[in-house]
């Protein structure tokens, strides 16, 4: 393959991108709808069945053409723009996510989905949540109600141990990605939540005097009104809301949290030798990460099972894992690319407080900075982010920054930043500020757009493959140790003609902040000063999306970094064949 060929598959076209209408369901949501029963037929009680669905046609469905069947023992997923409900058949055949859904039972409630008509980008959206064991047991007690009124049944209650926990233990692999937990763990964290969450709030609890198992049910006896972001509402992790249900209205602050007294300890779990844990390959991202000491950086890395020596690795892990502490080789591994666009966990300042779903950031003190999980090269890009709190003198820096940038100061302070300011309307790169348009506060929201034109070269769109680092080990990951080289990086700092960077502020241009900005992978950045809180969208369903401008939602960096990630791989594996 020459090179002008892979220049070409590589870099896209810089077409306007199509951006429909937002098709207007939402009445059409709000009417009442008839259950209409499974085709499937073969489906044990109790155990929800994907076979009812049939093959789509050439012809994708619509949203109208969906909205009026509903079927309970298969799954489905609401938008968060329109509120319509898709088929999983629908959903795995059209979306740009992973081939394999998850989760795919009946009455879900991590994932966020995002139909063809309220995408910006044209194309369906799905992305898997972080799921918490609220959701999972609603999903189990929802499953089990749901096959009872299948077969007829008026049950509604059931068995802690005898029928929630073995469902959610049955169908785990179905209802997250995730790995599965250690099950002593796990169930007594499953006890917890179903006692702290009764007295009406969301289970029923039923417990007979000679037992000392309890029986729940859900408080919503209507299953239509299950839906992801009414529960995350209810549980307090969102202010993203759709139709309002008259279950989920119920205040629940007034409400005191009733302790578990059923609950049994948990007994001390063994420490697990490192050796052996290491050999397992951990397949879940980790919730704590060494901290970057510059000039040192920490990426996570996962097992490649494509580089030349992994089947060897596989086949016999004791021979690199052995007492002397055998180093393993860093191509063996691969840099770990998130499957979801939100702040990173890891590239922030350690006084940062992100919530679960990591979009929304909380300040301390001084200007510290956090950077999106993902990056940008060349193409044009936006995303939002509205200004949830900013008491008092504190401030807010957001723009576009690069892995470069200092992140315990505000964004802008260096060569590799560029930041429009809420307090006077300051944009600033370089530590040099200059006025460019009012200011933002409470309320208001910001949209930032990035162009730049394509790269000449595949090398300058590729990222670092970083199978040549070392590898070090925290908490029982792997990361590669990358040193960045700053005065290097600002020596080969050049410009690029026809770039540019605008600013938004509710759905108005501020004009062109800065043009010809320098080279480099740029990811989206949010620098807080003092107790601020934003909340980020990087897509697809924007507040307010420039009308005037051709974009794409920063969401859709997810798969193409996975493939530019995997070609950086392929190449280095190609180029050092020999050293092997």
């Amino acid at each position: 393959m020459s090179a002008d060929t892979v220049n070409m598959a590589i870099v896209p076209n810089m077409a306007s991108p199509n951006f429909p209408e937002p098709a207007d369901t939402m009445l059409s949501v709000m009417k009442p709808l008839t259950a209409v029963p499974s085709p499937s037929t073969d489906s044990a009680p109790g155990s929800p069945d994907e076979k009812g669905s049939q093959t789509p046609g050439v012809k994708k469905p619509s949203a109208l053409d969906l909205v009026d069947v509903r079927f309970f023992d298969t799954a489905e997923y609401q938008c968060s723009g329109c509120g319509t409900w898709f088929p999983l058949r629908v959903v795995r055949n059209t979306s740009r996510g992973p081939l394999s859904i998850k989760p795919c039972l009946p009455h879900s409630l991590n994932y966020e989905y995002t139909c063809a008509a309220c995408s910006h980008s044209g194309a369906h959206h799905y992305l898997e949540k972080a799921f918490t064991f609220l959701e999972l047991c609603t999903t189990a007690i929802a499953n089990l109600t749901a096959a009872c009124e299948k077969r007829g049944s008026i049950e509604r209650a059931f068995s802690r141990d005898r029928e929630i926990i073995p469902f959610i233990d049955r169908y785990w692999d179905k209802m997250t990605s995730d790995s599965r937990r250690n099950k002593s763990t796990w169930r007594e964290t499953v006890s917890k939540i179903l006692s702290s969450n009764t007295n009406k709030i969301l289970f029923s609890m039923e417990k007979d005097e000679d037992s000392t198992d309890a029986r729940y049910s859900l408080e919503i006896t209507n299953l239509r009104q299950i839906n992801p972001y009414d529960f995350v509402v209810f549980t307090g992790k969102s202010e993203k809301r759709l139709a309002p249900t008259a279950a989920f209205e119920k205040s629940v602050r007034s409400v005191k949290r009733q302790k578990s007294a059923t609950a049994p300890t948990a007994p001390p779990q063994p420490k697990m030798d490192p050796l052996t844990a290491l050999k397992a390959f951990p397949s879940g991202v980790p919730t704590e990460f060494p901290a970057n000491n510059p000039p040192f950086r920490y990426i996570l890395a996962e097992c490649d099972r494509n580089s030349p020596l992994s089947t060897t690795y596989l086949n016999n892990p004791d021979e690199w894992h052995d007492q002397q502490g055998r180093q393993i080789p860093p191509h063996m591994y691969r840099v770990f690319v998130e499957t979801k666009m939100s702040l990173s966990a890891q590239e922030r300042a350690p006084q940062l407080r992100m919530s679960s779903d990591g979009l929304t950031v909380t300040g301390d003190k001084g200007y510290s900075m956090v950077r999106g999980t993902h990056s940008l090269s060349y193409g044009r890009w936006y995303y939002e982010f509205k200004v949830l709190e900013c008491p008092g003198n504190a401030a807010i820096r957001a723009g576009w920054g690069t892995v470069f940038s200092v992140l315990q100061a505000p964004l802008g302070y260096d060569r590799f930043g560029y930041s429009w300011r809420s307090r006077k309307g300051t944009k600033f790169h370089d530590s040099r500020g200059k006025h460019y348009s009012d200011g933002y506060g409470v309320g208001d929201v910001i949209g930032c757009y990035i162009e730049i034109p394509p790269p000449e070269k595949v090398a300058d769109v590729l990222p670092d493959s970083c199978k040549s680092e070392p590898l070090v080990k925290y908490k029982n990951h792997l990361y590669y140790e990358v040193k960045d080289e700053v005065a290097k990086q600002v020596q080969q700092l050049r410009s690029v003609p026809g770039s540019k960077i605008t600013f938004f502020k509710n759905g108005v241009s501020q004009g062109v902040a800065f043009s010809d900005i320098n080279a480099g992978h740029y990811f989206p950045c949010i620098s807080l000063y003092k107790s601020c809180v934003v909340r980020a969208n990087f897509g697809s369903a924007f507040d307010f999306p420039p009308k005037s401008l051709a974009f794409l939602p920063v969401t859709e960096r997810v798969n193409e970094s996975s493939v530019e990630q995997t070609v950086a791989d392929i190449l280095y594996n190609i180029c050092n064949t020999l050293d092997f």
